[in-house]
């Protein structure tokens, strides 16, 4: 949180709206991750499940884990919804979308008839898309 030094009213004015920018900034991060990792979630072809429930969201390191317990789409949107919920610019680092699973590049490159190539990239630039016409100052 910014703090004013004797700005007198200018400089309250300007630490309001670095505050507002702040918490602005880290609700369009939260959306385009949310909005990214369903995109993804729901692209992945999906043949036992396992490839769509592997989708892992998380705040700050990467995950280099795999879910070996199938989870429908719906869990995992939830899962990353808890994940990101607190995340703020001013104590985390970033937000990270990943899926171990060692044929998801195969997947991705368009292995399946499921699903286009580069269904993964999609996923992000529907992320940025969905905040593309926002404002950091409301």
């Amino acid at each position: 949180m910014a703090t004013s030094n004797g700005l007198g009213e200018f400089g309250k004015r300007m630490f309001t709206v670095a505050d507002k920018m702040e918490l602005n900034t880290s609700q369009m991060i939260r959306k385009v991750a949310l909005v990214a990792g369903q995109s993804i979630v729901t692209r992945t072809p999906k043949d036992t499940g396992r490839a769509q429930g592997n989708w892992q969201m998380s705040v700050d390191r990467s995950t280099n884990t795999i879910k070996e317990t199938i989870q429908t789409p719906a869990e995992v949107l939830a899962q990353h919804a808890g994940t990101v919920s607190g995340f703020s610019i001013e104590s985390n680092r970033g937000i990270y979308i990943n899926n171990n699973l060692p044929y998801i590049s195969k997947l991705n490159n368009g292995s399946s008839k499921q699903a286009p190539a580069g269904f993964v990239e999609m996923g992000i630039r529907d992320g940025i898309l969905a905040v593309a016409t926002e404002k950091l100052i409301k």
